[in-house]
């Protein structure tokens, strides 16, 4: 069963998700999720992942980083290559969150969004 991004995803494990019906199936904790996600969008928009850090939508309200240049800006960076770190020191909510920004700064719906979770896999 698939799940959107207005559910809460604490205590949850994904196992897949999909991105305009497209699977990404090596997936197995939030931050391979976001991992996955985040390289793919720099694929198909290298413009627009290139400007992360510098998108306000990206700035938490205390002036934390989402996305730098800098690795010393970020709590725990993740180095996607040509000078550019993400934070991954999110709970499952705050990467949840994230997606959904990304996605808007992507031109992109929420529901193109899907995850499928590790109990539903499981369940059947």
């Amino acid at each position: 069963m698939p799940h959107g991004l207005e559910e809460d995803f604490r205590y949850k494990r994904p196992a897949v998700f999909t991105l305009d019906g497209v699977p990404f199936d090596v997936t197995n904790t939030w931050s391979q999720v976001y991992e996955t996600l985040c390289r793919h969008l720099a694929t198909l928009k290298p413009a627009v992942f290139d400007a992360l850090p510098e998108n306000p939508d990206f700035i938490s309200n205390r002036g934390n980083r989402y996305f730098s240049r800098q690795p010393q800006d970020l709590r725990s960076p993740s180095d996607y290559g040509r000078e550019f770190f993400a934070e991954t020191n999110l709970s499952a909510n705050q990467i949840r969150d994230t997606i959904a920004r990304l996605l808007g700064a992507f031109g992109l719906p929420e529901r193109a969004f899907a995850v499928y979770l590790r109990e539903d896999r499981d369940a059947g």
